[in-house]
């Protein structure tokens, strides 16, 4: 509201400012994509809405402050004459008028400008995991967010398992994983794709399996419960971990294990242990070196690392070559099928414990180490794919 005088009397006008003033709705939206980030599509785009209006008030406020950046004999002075008068002295009306009208002026001229270089500055770019070009980014990300809202969140942030879950919510989320599957951008070539392996490279969180080598883990005896599961993997390097943390329902001690792998496309024609044949070209092979287990804590003192056990797998010739095959990949969720068919769901989150270094793995290969078969002795011992 802005008040102007005209004739000697104050008139009151209202000016709408709803283009510059982000609705409750879509701050709600851009709030819950934000911080949630498992947004919708439909929520991303009212968050770039609001992105707009915000970046239109924010433009608005620094043309307002501006206007007030004018030489002083023509905006301070009248403003300090006033401040100073006495109250019993009537306003002038020539004085008051013409200081407001230009204010009023200027207060216009911000707005129209505002709200122009919105629009200007809305933010276009992709929808989260929406490979640029891709024809159908909103079917893929709605099956994404239903598969995610169906996974819950564990104690202690251990990943999700068909053992620690009612069996309806386990269908639910195999029969979404497949649906995603169905629709992923890199079906064919997911291993030759420049785009793709970018896309891998980074940190990944497990969210939910049906693994043995996991379900094994759900329930773990002395009161320790299974952590946070991550995998970091170095495109550059061809390098992973396999990351899993262990946590003592009191408190009394904390532990972890640390597998310490490489890996490289698999070539085309190859079989797994599930029996099928690598058409897809999205199957890498997996070779481990060595595992690590530690205890990192126990009664609230950090022992270091100084406490752990080395095992150095070995591949066992009779086995098939230890290999996973990535069947949907996005910026943010990675499906995987081990080699026996068993499902993992990750999700892109940073590790709190970053890769060995080139140095670290050196000095780790030359420690003595517990020699085990690569299989099932390594996925007992690891509690992670072998």
């Amino acid at each position: 509201v802005f008040s102007s005088f005209r004739g000697g009397q104050p008139e009151r006008s209202e000016i709408p400012i709803v283009a510059c003033t982000p609705r409750s709705s879509e701050m709600a939206f851009a709030r819950g994509s934000i911080v949630g980030g498992l947004g919708s599509g439909s929520g991303l785009r009212q968050a770039r809405r609001s992105c707009s209006a915000i970046t239109g008030c924010a433009i608005f406020l620094l043309l307002r402050v501006a206007s007030f950046c004018v030489p002083l004999s023509r905006k301070l002075e009248p403003a300090l004459n006033f401040a100073h008068r006495s109250p019993s002295t009537p306003l002038r009306p020539a004085d008051s008028g013409e200081q407001l009208l230009l204010r009023r002026r200027d207060v216009l001229a911000s707005l129209y400008v505002a709200s122009t270089l919105s629009s200007f500055f809305e933010f276009q770019g992709p929808a989260w995991g929406a490979p640029v070009g891709d024809d159908q980014p909103t079917a893929r990300i709605a099956v994404r967010d239903a598969l995610l809202e169906a996974i819950p969140r564990m104690a202690f942030g251990a990943p999700a398992t068909n053992v620690t879950l009612p069996a309806r919510d386990v269908k639910s989320i195999e029969a979404a994983a497949l649906r995603l599957e169905e629709l992923s951008p890199y079906s064919i070539g997911l291993t030759t794709s420049d785009r793709a392996l970018k896309m891998l490279n980074g940190s990944w969180r497990l969210v939910y399996s049906d693994a043995p080598e996991i379900t094994n883990l759900a329930i773990l005896p002395l009161g320790f419960q299974l952590g946070e599961v991550y995998q970091p993997i170095d495109i550059s390097d061809r390098v992973l971990e396999n990351q899993a943390s262990v946590k003592h329902s009191f408190g009394l001690a904390t532990g972890s294990t640390r597998v310490v792998g490489s890996f490289r496309p698999a070539p085309l024609g190859t079989t797994n242990a599930a029996g099928v044949v690598n058409r897809a070209g999205n199957r890498i092979d997996v070779d481990f070196e060595r595992v690590v287990f530690s205890l990192d804590e126990f009664l609230a003192v950090s022992l270091g690392g100084r406490v752990r056990k080395i095992v150095a797998p070995q591949p066992d010739p009779a086995a098939p070559q230890p290999a996973v095959d990535i069947t949907y990949l996005d910026e943010r969720i990675r499906i995987t099928r081990g080699g026996d068919g068993s499902l993992f769901v990750l999700v892109r989150e940073a590790s709190p414990t970053k890769l060995l270094d080139a140095a670290a793995k050196a000095a780790l290969r030359l420690e003595a180490g517990e020699v085990a078969v690569t299989g099932a002795a390594l996925a007992e011992r690891s509690g992670l794919p072998s």
